[in-house]
Parts: C-alpha cells; sequence; structure tokens
C-alpha cells in the first residue's frame, strides 16, 4: 500500500478541481460529490436516455439514493 494521508488529499483535490471544471462547462456555480458525478455521467450518454437505474449502477448506490439523488438535482435545476 504505502499510501499517506497527504496522497489521499492530493487525490480529493484533483477530484475536487475535476468537480469545479464540470461545474464551469455547465456554468453551475458549484458541483461536488453525487450529484457531479450523476451529472458528469448524464452529459456523457447524452444521446441515451438516463434512467435512476443506470445512476444507480453507475455510481455503485442502492435505489433510494440514487432516487434521492435524482429528486435534489431536479430540486436544484440540475436536470
Amino acid at each position: 500500500m504505502g499510501h499517506t494521508i497527504a496522497d489521499f488529499r492530493n487525490l480529493l483535490n484533483q477530484i475536487e478541481q475535476i468537480s469545479e471544471t464540470i461545474a464551469k462547462e455547465y456554468d453551475v456555480e458549484h458541483l461536488a460529490g453525487p450529484q457531479g458525478w450523476a451529472l458528469r455521467f448524464i452529459a456523457e450518454r447524452s444521446d441515451l436516455e438516463t434512467f435512476v437505474k443506470d445512476i444507480e449502477a453507475e455510481l455503485k448506490i442502492s435505489k433510494s439514493v440514487a432516487s434521492n439523488l435524482v429528486k435534489r438535482m431536479e430540486k436544484n435545476g440540475f436536470i
């Protein structure tokens, strides 16, 4: 293994930077965590219809968590 806390923080910073870049692409002030990941997944599949079960499988989350995530994204105006 050999990974340190500093390595983990570096990874988290890189993820945050990617999230901010995606947010700017979609003219959104801030996207982080699951909402950002789900929106990226949906955007990458823009030519396909995407269902809650697709997000559930992609993010490896339960049906109820995926459903609540989609509800929050709708409430925030992302989808």
